[in-house]
């Protein structure tokens, strides 16, 4: 299910990127050593989560849970966040996708 928004202060949110390729084909990453999640904040600002595989990486998922303090007041507005992950084969990136982070 996708995140639409959230709110100043959640904590242990689930992001859980796909990887695919352009025919939308699962793209394996279970040899991956280099996993995350980058958020852009409103302002431009990008960090880079540390992930995990949701599974074993052969479904092409990451997981990556919110932690306290990531989501400020100063930092109201939309927000953008995808998955990447190097392989021995290539680096890849999902799709980005969008949330709404809101005070109330």
């Amino acid at each position: 299910m996708p995140i639409d928004v959230l709110f100043v202060g959640d904590t242990n949110i689930q992001f859980v990127p796909t990887f695919v390729d352009q025919d939308s084909t699962v793209i394996d990453i279970s040899a991956a050593t280099a996993k995350y999640v980058r958020l852009r904040k409103p302002d431009g600002t990008v960090s880079a989560k540390t992930a995990t595989f949701y599974t074993d990486g052969e479904d092409g998922k990451l997981s990556y849970y919110s932690e306290a303090g990531l989501f400020l007041s100063a930092d109201i507005g939309l927000w953008q966040w995808q998955g990447y992950a190097e392989t021995p084969t290539g680096k890849f990136k999902t799709q980005e996708k969008s949330f709404l982070l809101s005070e109330i």
